[in-house]
């Protein structure tokens, strides 16, 4: 090979590795973690400060999220991240795949670099409440990707065991997988669950941990076979038929007129009375006929009628599939003192209830209840 073809050979090779580096500096410059929370104690709000992700980066292109808190307000968007350069970018905000806003990005510094979002239109104010805004200096706190459901923490010096989730992807998707099972049976049976707070004294039980990684894990398993054991039983005591005698004796003691007002308002200021209603009568020697309409703040209601049977768990049960193949469990719960409403799905309240509306919490006690009145 001649010294010129060498030399042209040289040229190429290093004019594509110039072009490969130019090519892949920009987002690797760009990827990471961006921003500082503190922890608060205020109720509602545990974290203030903001916070910008960048992961995921191919070509020039990355994808993002955005996350602010406050004391009164917050807000949260995602979409794709345009690299101009290692200075520029421009963040392309969406909602249901639809672009909404595109704020511009700068980064200053070199050895503590700095995102700055420079300006936004009008759309970005829909990912917001009130009093936040995405326009904040963002410095870098981790090149590596944080997960889970509580990032905020992830920033704000974390214990071992927020450490752990926050560096695994495996393990941020068993939290994920934990959490869907908890809302969906948290209303299932009694005592009522609360996932921040059950989450919270997993993370305090495994900070203790010389693995606190492991620890989460077996954990979060253990939890979730538990919530299967509640589901599994929750459905029992609604689907399977309770004692006859029993189912007699609570038929007689449930039966009647129940009727309670109340003063009620409007976003308009106005007051009104309105009244709850409640009609029980026998249907048969195991299932009673009810009719029930609730009132509720701003003119809106719940509204529903059928029969609901006698079931193991104690109460009487109308179940009905809604058009899309949910589920639908109305209990009528008899107590000491009266009859407690129960919709621990929440598909009964979606076909019933206007946006203020729902069953859960709705009682009416037996001082209420005049003699029994039939209906149909």
């Amino acid at each position: 090979m001649t010294l010129a073809a060498r030399f042209a050979l040289g040229l190429f090779v290093v004019a594509g590795t110039l072009g490969s580096l130019s090519a892949q500096h920009p987002t690797s410059v760009w990827a990471g973690e961006w921003g500082q929370f503190q922890r608060i104690q205020l109720a509602g709000a545990q974290y203030e400060g903001a916070a910008l992700s960048v992961t995921d980066c191919v070509g020039q292109h990355c994808t993002f999220t955005l996350q602010v808190k406050g004391s009164k307000s917050h807000g949260d968007g995602s979409g794709d991240l345009q690299i101009e350069s290692d200075r520029e970018a421009v963040a392309h905000l969406k909602v249901s795949g639809n672009y909404k806003c595109s704020p511009l990005l700068e980064m200053t510094g070199t050895a503590d670099p700095v995102i700055t979002v420079k300006s936004q239109d009008e759309g970005c104010s829909d990912f917001c409440t009130p009093g936040a805004s995405f326009m904040h200096s963002y410095p870098l706190h981790s090149r590596a990707a944080f997960f889970g459901s509580d990032i905020a923490a992830c920033y704000a010096a974390p214990g071992p065991a927020q450490t752990a989730l926050c560096a695994s992807q495996p393990l941020s998707q068993q939290e994920n997988q934990w959490m869907r099972l908890e809302w969906e049976v948290m209303n299932l049976g009694t005592p009522a669950l609360n996932e921040k707070t059950d989450r919270q004294n997993m993370l305090d039980d495994c900070d203790g941990s010389s693995k606190p990684a492991g620890c989460l894990a077996n954990t979060f398993q253990q939890s979730m076979q538990k919530l299967d054991e509640r589901k599994s039983a929750w459905q029992r005591d609604v689907t399977e038929p309770g004692n006859v005698q029993e189912a007699a004796r609570k038929i007689a003691s449930v039966s009647g007129y129940y009727r309670h007002s109340f003063k009620n308002g409007d976003v308009q200021g106005d007051t009104f009375q309105s009244t709850n209603k409640l009609w029980i009568s026998k249907a048969s020697d195991h299932a009673i006929r009810y009719l029930v309409n609730l009132e509720f703040y701003n003119g809106h209601s719940c509204s529903r009628s059928g029969e609901a049977s006698y079931k193991r768990g104690g109460m009487f049960v109308d179940q009905e599939q809604d058009a899309s193949g949910k589920m639908c469990v109305f209990e009528l719960i008899p107590t000491a003192s009266g009859l407690q409403l129960g919709d621990p799905t929440g598909v009964c309240r979606m076909s019933d209830c206007g946006a203020r509306g729902g069953y859960g919490g709705a009682f009416f006690p037996f001082t209420d209840r005049s003699h029994p009145k039939r209906f149909h």
